[in-house]
């Protein structure tokens, strides 16, 4: 039961993380905001990521205090990594800074319909100098972009 309980927590917060269809932000979008709702918007959606984190956590501590032979699922370093690929690896790196990324990869008229989380991991991605990754994932969403 308690696994169950476990597991049913991580799968309500894996949905919670993964933005519902119906309010799609992408390039088309972001260029129209102004500059407060860029920063609005951007600010919310990495605290939504970071309190995801924070509930994740918990959730394993508290499986911990309450079964000594509890293993944390392997999904569960799948979540942190999926979460962290959206922050700046530099904690100097600014809200600003992250929307000047985003107009520049927005600007490019083939990445327009990109989705904003996934800009987000993208440009985080080259920023940090990952460029490979970075590079397979903008190749990925042009390609779920364009719907092939």
């Amino acid at each position: 039961m308690k696994y169950f309980r476990i597991i049913f927590t991580f799968i309500i917060l894996a949905s919670t993380v993964i933005p519902q269809e119906a309010n799609v932000v992408d390039g088309n979008i972001w260029r129209k905001m102004k500059q407060d709702n860029k920063v609005y918007y951007l600010t919310g959606f990495l605290d939504g990521l970071r309190k995801s984190s924070q509930i994740i956590d918990l959730n394993v501590q508290s499986a911990k205090r309450q079964e000594i032979s509890f293993v944390e699922p392997f999904y569960v370093n799948q979540m942190r990594d999926k979460i962290s690929a959206y922050y700046p690896e530099n904690a100097s790196v600014s809200v600003s800074t992250v929307i000047e990324l985003l107009n520049a990869f927005y600007a490019d008229k083939y990445s327009s319909k990109i989705k904003f989380e996934t800009a987000v991991r993208i440009v985080l991605a080259r920023q940090k100098g990952d460029i490979e990754k970075a590079d397979f994932w903008l190749e990925e969403a042009r390609r779920a972009a364009l719907g092939k």
